[in-house]
């Protein structure tokens, strides 16, 4: 807006186009509108047959409007927003890969490869049975970190929490012995040392804490061991 001294009034200006900025001013700008000191948790579930949906915590509102601008800007910001927000797959590990599979399939390849902060539920957990006879791993829980190594390329980040109904592997559990637990933690790792921008692996314990011997174990792959919500120092 110009003000002519003649008149007094307000008269507009040159319209400004955002998108005539360069591209890197642009992205930095989102980052600065969409990224919050502590990411958001974006929190997904499905019900049977349903599409995905999601529910955020934030600490402050966040300006999602910028996404419904035009087509251009929502992939711009949206991409940012992929990459500077915390995922969390919310639903049992039985069908942890299938939700999964859902929500990358519904964001497109470019979003799912923008992600970098992801969190499910520790994978092969539940009992299976080798062609040894001994107890292993579901192929269908590990599913997910597959997922992972052809879908999400920036993945930097990974949580995963272990719960009473997932713990068996880590807690002594039912259809596990203690000497197979290293077979299935190498198994475990040898996928996550297959994600190639996997950086950080944190092991969020909200069931009873495993025994020093199994947390050494984790530790000695580089992971970080937790209890519950505990912050990482």
């Amino acid at each position: 807006m110009m003000l002519k001294p003649e008149t007094n009034q307000w008269t507009p200006g040159p319209c400004f186009n955002f998108l005539n900025l360069p591209k890197e001013i642009r992205l930095t700008i989102y980052r600065m509108t969409l990224a919050l000191q502590t990411p958001i948790t974006f929190y997904l579930f499905q019900d049977s047959g349903s599409r995905i949906e999601s529910f955020r915590s934030a600490q402050r509102k966040i300006p999602l409007d910028i996404l419904h601008v035009n087509r251009k800007t929502h992939g711009e910001a949206a991409s940012v927003l992929y990459s500077v927000s915390r995922f969390n797959v919310v639903d049992t590990i039985e069908r942890q890969s299938k939700l999964l599979n859902a929500f990358l399939t519904s964001i497109g390849p470019a979003n799912a490869a923008s992600i970098r902060c992801l969190c499910i539920g520790f994978p092969g957990s539940r009992s299976g049975t080798s062609s040894q006879g001994t107890a292993g791993p579901q192929q269908n829980d590990l599913g997910s970190l597959e997922l992972l190594k052809e879908r999400c390329s920036t993945l930097t980040t990974l949580e995963m929490f272990v719960y009473s109904n997932n713990s068996h592997i880590l807690i002594n559990g039912k259809g596990y012995e203690p000497r197979h637990t290293k077979e299935v933690l190498d198994q475990i790792n040898a996928l996550l040392n297959s994600i190639p921008s996997l950086k950080t692996v944190i092991v969020r314990i909200f069931s009873s804490f495993p025994e020093p011997a199994v947390v050494e174990l984790m530790t000695g792959f580089g992971w970080v061991a937790l209890k519950g919500d505990e912050e990482r120092v």
